[in-house]
């Protein structure tokens, strides 16, 4: 089989720490075939001299002035040269097989694509090691059906980490660039890779590890989101669903709306009450008339009993208490 060109994109902003090992499991993939394209975006730390350090042939640096991780990626993609797509974040890594195993899988079908396991590195000794929603995704499966089963079609929400996959150009192409417009929005990934499942005939699940880090020098997203953020999740949200319905604009796709919807509500509703009302007023130009969710099942039921908003209330009186 002639090699195919892997395009690997590696946005990166003052990640001195961790950019060395990001790019080092890059050069060390046992599928040669790629080119590994670093955008600088305004780091004002050591990063750029780290990156400038390398001498394999393969890496393209860009600096840029700082635009956000989505900007980057975009600025990437229009560099990219390859038949396959490799996003990559500074402060992660891969294991050496990665890309030949997801290459070896799609490599005769362009409109599939590939996804591995995600591993969890941390210095939290709870969480080091632990596999994100494996069971969700080992079993891939078609592009809309795995992205539902990850909404929560099946009764429990699952994530992939967007270092897990492997796309093809034609995919990355066809869909358009990554949402510039929601950013910072914690859920960027969500909304592009939505796209990207929605295009997708078929998700090839294959061996290979992508290392996420989660360490005690990075706050809890509930910890360090911001109101612009939150509210920037909820319109991201909206938007995957937007992509949804013009395929399948149905009942239970509604009913995932609302799911997901009040589920941005039941976590950051206690830190930013205005956000409530916002979701409420979300779900209801899909005329829904609460906010509901699935667990866990004590918030349910008081939902039920006395609302969502006076839960959100009474869960908010009741962290003020503890933190006395």
């Amino acid at each position: 089989m002639q090699s195919k060109l892997v395009s690997v994109i590696i946005p990166v902003y003052n990640a001195e720490g961790t950019i060395s090992e990001c790019i080092q499991s890059v050069i060390n993939q046992t599928y040669r075939y790629l080119e590994i394209i670093v955008i600088n975006d305004g780091s004002s730390d050591g990063t750029l001299e780290i990156v400038n350090s390398f001498t394999d042939p393969r890496i393209i640096i860009v600096s840029q002035v700082n635009k956000g991780c989505s900007a980057s990626k975009n600025q990437g993609l229009r560099i990219a040269k390859g038949a396959f797509i490799q996003f990559l974040d500074a402060d992660d890594y891969l294991s050496p097989d990665k890309i030949e195993k997801q290459v070896d899988k799609i490599s005769y079908n362009e409109n599939h694509i590939a996804v591995c396991k995600t591993v969890i590195i941390s210095d939290i000794d709870k969480i080091n090691g632990l596999e994100i929603d494996t069971d969700l995704i080992q079993n891939g499966g078609e592009g809309k059906q795995f992205l539902l089963s990850l909404w929560g079609l099946n009764g429990k929400f699952g994530m992939v980490q967007p270092n897990a996959y492997l796309i093809s150009r034609k995919i990355a192409y066809e869909i358009g660039p990554w949402n510039e417009d929601f950013s910072p929005s914690p859920d960027e990934d969500g909304e592009y890779f939505a796209r990207v499942l929605l295009a997708t005939e078929t998700v090839n699940y294959t061996d290979g590890i992508n290392y996420y880090r989660k360490s005690l020098s990075k706050n809890s997203l509930s910890q360090n989101i911001s109101l612009q953020r939150a509210f920037n999740l909820l319109d991201t949200v909206e938007l995957k669903f937007n992509h949804l319905f013009k395929v399948e604009n149905t009942n239970r796709i509604h009913k995932l709306y609302q799911l997901n919807i009040s589920q941005v509500a039941y976590q950051f509703g206690v830190q930013y009450p205005k956000l409530i009302d916002y979701s409420l007023k979300k779900i209801q130009g899909k005329r829904f008339k609460k906010l509901m969710i699935r667990n866990p099942l004590l918030f349910k039921y008081l939902s039920f009993a006395i609302g969502f908003k006076n839960t959100i209330l009474l869960k908010r009186i009741i962290s003020k208490i503890k933190g006395i």
